[in-house]
C-alpha cells in the first residue's frame, strides 16, 4: 500500500465518505439501489427469462464453470448464477448457490460481483469461498474485469460492488463473516455500509463483522459502520469488529460512523474493534468516524487482545485517524486504544496515527493510549494528538502498570490555544507505569500549551523506571505560569528512594527554558549540568551524561551547549525550522500538510543538511538492538544522532 499522510488519509476518507449526493455511498450509511432481496429477488430493470450476459474473464478469482457464481444488477435469483450469461441478482443468493457449490464437493467457489448498488438483508458468509466485487460487465461482454478505478488508493464508487443495509428485519451487521472458515477464504472489492436503525427500535449498528475463529483475507473494502444508537457501555457504530479468529484486513478504508454512546461511558463510534483473536491488520486507513458519547465521541482502532511483531500480527503500516474532519465530538477521541484486564502486549509498527481529525474539541484528544497491563512497543511511528478548543492533547498516554517502549518516532502534543483551559503532552505516564523507555525519538510540544502549559514527557505519581535517552525534544518557545508549565520534562520524584527517571541522557533540548521540573523538590532546571545534580546529587554524571541545549546564549566551548541564534523563539517557528529545516511545515505546526511532515511516510522531521549542530547530529550514544532508525537508515556505531532519525550528511565531530 502506497504511504498516505494525515493530510492525504484525511483527503482519502473525505471524498471517499461523502458520495452520497452521486448514488455512491453515504458519509454513515450508504444509499440504496435498485436491487432489492425480496423472495422473488427479481431486479426491477431485468426483463423476463434468463438475462444474457458477459462470459468469464477477469483479474480476480478464478473463473472456473461450475465452480463460480455470477451476480449483477440486471440478473434475476430464478436464474442458476453459474455462468455469465445468467447471474443471480443478488449477493445473498449467490452466496446460497455458492454453498450448493460447496456442499457438493467444491473446495472454494468463487462469487463474481459486477458494480451496482446491492440492498442485502441479513448477508451472512460461514463456509470457504471467495467473494470479490468492483467488476466491469458491459464494457467488453466477453470479458468481466475489475473496473478501472477498482480497489485501492483509487475506490471509485462509480465502479463499486456496494452493499447497503436493507434494513427489512432486525440486523446488526449489514454482513457477518463467521463459522470455521479459513485464510483461503477472501472478500475484497465491496463497500459496505452498517445502517441506521429507525427510531421505533433504535441499536447499535455494524458494517461489518468477523466472529466464531473465522480467518478470510479481506481487502479492498471500504467499510462504515452506520449511525446506530448504543446501549450500555457498548458503541453506537463500529466499521468493522473482530471477536475471534485470524483475519488479515489490508488495502482497506474504515470509519465508524455517526453513532450515539450510551448517556455514560461508551463509545459514539468506532473505526475497528479487536475483541479476541490474533488478526493481522496492516496497510490500511482507519478513522474513527463522527460519533458522539459522554465517553469516548470516536475511536479510530480499539483493540482488546494482545497483536504483537512475534506472533505476526501487530498493527502496521496503517494511517489511523480518531476521528473525521467534520467530527464535532462531545467526549474524548482516540487514535489507537489499547484495553483489557486479560491484555499481554500491543506492537504498533510504521504507523501514522493522528488523535483528532476536527479541532472542535473540549476534553481530550489523544494518538494511542494504552489502558492496560502487558508489554507495549511503539516503533517507528509517526503519532499526533491533534488541536482542540480546549481540553487536553497527548501524542502517547499510558494509564496503566504497563512496560511500553516508544523508539524511531515522531510525536506532535498537539496545541490547544494558549488563553483555554488545557495543556499539551507528548508522552504523558501515569499511575503505575513499571517501565517506560523512550528512545531515539523526536518529540515536539506543539506550538501552544493551553494554560496548563506545553511538555514533552511528564512521569506522574506511581510511575517508576523511565528511561529518556537518545531524543530530541522540540518547545513552544514560552514557560508557562510555574516552572512545570513548559519544561521539557516533568518528573513527580527526581531524588529519594522513589526516584522516577533511571536516565535522563543524550538528549537535545530546542526551544525550552526550562529543561526538567522536579515536583518533589519545585525545582526548574535550565542546563544540562542542573540536570545532573536534580537526578544524581552531584556534578559527576553517570545517568544524565552528553544532554545539550540549543540556545542563542552559549558561552564558550561547552560541550553541553549548541549555539543557534534563533533559539528560543516564541511562536517556536523560528527555532524549530532553523533545526529541521523544510522537513518541519511551518504551515501547519509541524504536521498536517501534503509534504515534509512528520505525517509522511516517506520522509520525517530531521535536522538537514548543512547540518550545523553536530552536538545533536553526533551526539548520541549506541543503544543495543537498535542499528536504523525510522527511514531505514543505519545508526552510527559510535555516534548517532539524537532523535528519530539519523543524520546522513557530512561528517563532523560533535
Amino acid at each position: 500500500m502506497r504511504a498516505l499522510g494525515f493530510a492525504s488519509a484525511a483527503a482519502l476518507l473525505s471524498a471517499i465518505l461523502a458520495l452520497s449526493a452521486s448514488g455512491g455511498c453515504g458519509g454513515d450509511a450508504f444509499t440504496s439501489g435498485s436491487n432489492t432481496d425480496a423472495s422473488t429477488g427479481d431486479s426491477s430493470s431485468s426483463g423476463g427469462g434468463d438475462d444474457a450476459m458477459p462470459s468469464e474473464g477477469g483479474d480476480g478469482p478464478p473463473m472456473i464453470s461450475g465452480q463460480t457464481v455470477y451476480v449483477a444488477m440486471t440478473g434475476k435469483n430464478s436464474n442458476s448464477g453459474l455462468d455469465p450469461l445468467h447471474p443471480v441478482a443478488t449477493i445473498k443468493q449467490g452466496l446460497t448457490v455458492a454453498q450448493g457449490l460447496a456442499d457438493g464437493g467444491v473446495a472454494l467457489p468463487s462469487i463474481i460481483v459486477c458494480s451496482g448498488t446491492y440492498a442485502e438483508d441479513s448477508l451472512h458468509l460461514d463456509f470457504d469461498a471467495s467473494l470479490a466485487g468492483g467488476y466491469d460487465c458491459t464494457t467488453n461482454p466477453a470479458k468481466w474485469a475489475h473496473a478501472p478505478g477498482y480497489g485501492f488508493p483509487t475506490f471509485d464508487a462509480k465502479v463499486a460492488s456496494i452493499i447497503t443495509y436493507a434494513n427489512t428485519t432486525p440486523q446488526l451487521a449489514t454482513f457477518s463473516i463467521d463459522g470455521t472458515i479459513s485464510k483461503k477464504a477472501s472478500v475484497d472489492g465491496f463497500f459496505v455500509s452498517g445502517g441506521t436503525p429507525p427510531p421505533s427500535a433504535p441499536g447499535p449498528s455494524l458494517g461489518l463483522e468477523l466472529g466464531e475463529g473465522a480467518s478470510p483475507v479481506l481487502s479492498n473494502l471500504v467499510v462504515s459502520g452506520g449511525g446506530g444508537q448504543a446501549a450500555a457501555t457498548d458503541a453506537g457504530s463500529i466499521g468493522v469488529r473482530i471477536g475471534k479468529g485470524s483475519a488479515e484486513l489490508k488495502n482497506s478504508v474504515v470509519a465508524g460512523g455517526s453513532g450515539k454512546g450510551p448517556s455514560s461511558n461508551g463509545f459514539g463510534s468506532i473505526g475497528v474493534r479487536v475483541l479476541a483473536g490474533t488478526p493481522n491488520i496492516h496497510d490500511d486507513v482507519i478513522s474513527g468516524g463522527t460519533g458522539t458519547g459522554s465517553g469516548f465521541s470516536s475511536v479510530g482502532v480499539d483493540v482488546e487482545t494482545s497483536l504483537t511483531t512475534a506472533a505476526n500480527d501487530a498493527l502496521t503500516k496503517l494511517v489511523v485517524i480518531g476521528s473525521d474532519s467534520g467530527a464535532t465530538p462531545t467526549g474524548s477521541t482516540i487514535g489507537v486504544l489499547a484495553r483489557s484486564a486479560t491484555m499481554a502486549d500491543l506492537d504498533l509498527v510504521e504507523s501514522v496515527v493522528y488523535g483528532a481529525g476536527s479541532t472542535s474539541g473540549t476534553t481530550l484528544s489523544v494518538g494511542v493510549e494504552l489502558d492496560s497491563g502487558g508489554t507495549f512497543t511503539l516503533l517507528g511511528d509517526r503519532i499526533g494528538a491533534g488541536s482542540q478548543n480546549q481540553g487536553q492533547t497527548v501524542g502517547v498516554q499510558v494509564t496503566s502498570s504497563a512496560d511500553v517502549s516508544v523508539v524511531n518516532s515522531e510525536i506532535h502534543a498537539g496545541d490547544v490555544p494558549v488563553t483555554a483551559s488545557g495543556s499539551t503532552r507528548g508522552v504523558l505516564l501515569t499511575q503505575a507505569v513499571t517501565k517506560a523507555a523512550i528512545v531515539y525519538d523526536t518529540i515536539y510540544t506543539g506550538a501552544n500549551g493551553g494554560q496548563g502549559g506545553a511538555t514533552a514527557i511528564e512521569a506522574q505519581n506511581g510511575v517508576a523506571d523511565v528511561t529518556i535517552e537518545n531524543d530530541l525534544l522540540l518547545g513552544s518557545g514560552t514557560t508557562g505560569s510555574t516552572g512545570s508549565a513548559s519544561a521539557a520534562v516533568i518528573a513527580a520524584t527526581c531524588a529519594g528512594p522513589g526516584k522516577q527517571l533511571a536516565a535522563l541522557a543524550f538528549t537535545g533540548f530546542v526551544n525550552f527554558s526550562d529543561l526538567l521540573y522536579c515536583n518533589d523538590t519545585v525545582q526548574s532546571n535550565g542546563a544540562p549540568a542542573g540536570i545532573t545534580i536534580a537526578l544524581e546529587g552531584v556534578s559527576t554524571c553517570k545517568t544524565t551524561c552528553g544532554n545539550v541545549i540549543v540556545t542563542n546564549t552559549c558561552a564558550g566551548a561547552l560541550p553541553s551547549c549548541q549555539g543557534d541564534p534563533s533559539c528560543p523563539s516564541k511562536p517556536p517557528t523560528q527555532c524549530v525550522q532553523s533545526i529541521l529545516g523544510t522537513s518541519w511545515s511551518a504551515t501547519n505546526d509541524g504536521y498536517g500538510a501534503s509534504t515534509g511532515d512528520a505525517g509522511i511516510a516517506s520522509t520525517a522531521w530531521q535536522i538537514e543538511a548543512p547540518g550545523d549542530y553536530c552536538k545533536l547530529t553526533k551526539g548520541g550514544t549506541p543503544v543495543p538492538g537498535i542499528t536504523d532508525d525510522l527511514l531505514s537508515h543505519a545508526r552510527s556505531t559510535s555516534t548517532p544522532t539524537m532523535g528519530a532519525v539519523e543524520y546522513t550528511g557530512a561528517t563532523c565531530a560533535p
